[in-house]
């Protein structure tokens, strides 16, 4: 009697055992599936534009501008990260964001891509997929400068720039 209560009792804790360690296995493949399913995800994640100076993008990288200001542009590219399990090796990519120029360029004209550089600005956003590529929209956008000081003779001012809100343009 005492053995077949002791068989029971060893067969329920490697049940137990067993799923619980089937669901710390299994739970990343479900986060994994959430995530690519927000992939596709069109939502608009901004508030309208806000009643900021307009600027253009040659004037962010020419000047030094900090504060709050609208900017019409182009979606040009769209960087979306690809979800990762965490059971694999990813490579390590950039932020979700898109690329926005003063001029409309066509998917891969890289020499006109070129000659924009400079009328070129990444921005990054929550979703990238609210946003089409060739259409033309309204930013509202903060300017922060933030220093990073690494020794007394090396200091680098870094641009941040971040979304605040858009509008689509007809």
């Amino acid at each position: 009697m005492k053995t077949k209560t002791l068989i029971i009792t060893v067969v329920v804790i490697i049940f137990i055992l067993i799923a619980v360690l089937a669901t710390a296995y299994l739970k990343p493949y479900y986060d994994y599936n959430q995530d690519k399913k927000k992939a596709y995800d069109k939502t608009k994640t901004y508030p309208s534009v806000l009643d900021f100076k307009e600027i253009t993008i040659s004037e962010i990288n020419n000047k030094n501008l900090t504060g709050n200001f609208n900017v019409e542009a182009f979606v040009i590219q769209k960087f979306v990260c690809a979800p990762c399990s965490p059971y694999m090796f990813c490579k390590i990519c950039k932020p979700d964001g898109i690329l926005i120029s003063e001029n409309l360029i066509q998917k891969g004209d890289y020499i006109q891509l070129n000659k924009e550089r400079i009328k070129l600005l990444d921005l990054e956003t929550t979703n990238p997929n609210q946003f089409e590529i060739g259409q033309k929209y309204k930013f509202s956008i903060e300017i922060i400068e933030k220093e990073k000081v690494y020794s007394d003779k090396e200091r680098i001012v870094l641009k941040l720039i971040r979304l605040l809100g858009y509008e689509k343009l007809i």
